[in-house]
């Protein structure tokens, strides 16, 4: 429970910085720059819903590797709770941004584990990032495209409990921390709508991770916004523990839709 507690608060907390992330990026199209100008702060802050297929293996005590398979389709009937966050701010070609997932389920092991009956993890996963970004490009006219360099730091709170018919079957919880760079692209089209596109590359505490997402948006009215799309996110993290023992494992593919509601100003 008290695990449970400190990961929301870290949500919490990364969602209003994710907030003003995502202000900030979409903070430059014309319905901002025209009442207010490219020399002041603006912002964008949103909720979202990202609904990922998640695959791969995962430790947890006394099982170094356990495999997990929780396709899209059955997504909803292993999700327990989801909350989510973004937020921009951008001055000029400069910004910065958080973005907060947290996302607790319960999936039935993929294979068999020997002496183990009715198997299933009980995973709870925070992935928070900050960022900063500079705009290397930008096209001319009332709806420019543009081009940015992005980088940042990917924070990842793990947390994995094996439940089966034998009692204490034992928990696991990773933390580590990767650095990231890449690049984002906007492009509108027409007055209306914005295609946005993100890719990043990272490592640092994991061998490797990435990022990859395209998104529609759409501008409904002064500083509102909607958003679909799709993201993939991949980690690769494994850490043997003392003589090799106790091994953390998160070795897993997150990839599905996403849908956001976004007001900017």
């Amino acid at each position: 429970m008290r695990r449970y507690k400190d990961s929301l608060g870290k949500a919490a907390v990364a969602i209003a910085a994710l907030i003003l992330t995502t202000s900030s990026a979409m903070a430059q199209s014309p319905d901002s720059t025209a009442t207010s100008g490219p020399d002041q702060w603006h912002y964008i802050i949103g909720l979202y819903v990202w609904a990922p297929a998640i695959t791969g293996s995962l430790s947890v005590r006394n099982f170094p590797e356990v495999p997990i398979d929780v396709p899209f389709d059955d997504l909803w009937h292993h999700l327990k709770f989801n909350i989510t966050g973004h937020f921009e701010a951008a001055k000029g070609p400069f910004g910065f941004g958080l973005d907060a997932f947290y996302v607790h389920l319960g999936a039935a092991v993929s294979g068999q584990i020997p002496d183990l009956l009715n198997t299933s993890v009980n995973l709870r996963q925070f992935i928070g990032e900050g960022f900063g970004y500079y705009r290397l490009a930008q096209g001319s006219g009332d709806n420019p495209w543009k081009l940015q360099f992005l980088g940042g730091v990917r924070f990842w709170d793990i947390n994995t409990r094996l439940e089966s018919d034998l009692p204490d079957a034992g928990g696991k919880t990773m933390d580590w921390a990767d650095g990231f760079g890449g690049l984002r692209l906007e492009v509108p089209l027409g007055s209306k709508l914005i295609l946005l596109g993100r890719g990043d590359v990272g490592a640092g505490g994991s061998k490797l991770d990435w990022s990859a997402s395209g998104d529609l948006a759409y501008r409904l009215g002064k500083g509102w916004l909607v958003d679909v799309g799709y993201r993939t996110l991949n980690v690769d993290y494994d850490k043997a523990g003392i003589e090799g023992r106790e091994r953390s494992l998160f070795d897993v593919s997150m990839s599905g839709p996403r849908l956001f509601i976004a007001y900017s100003w």
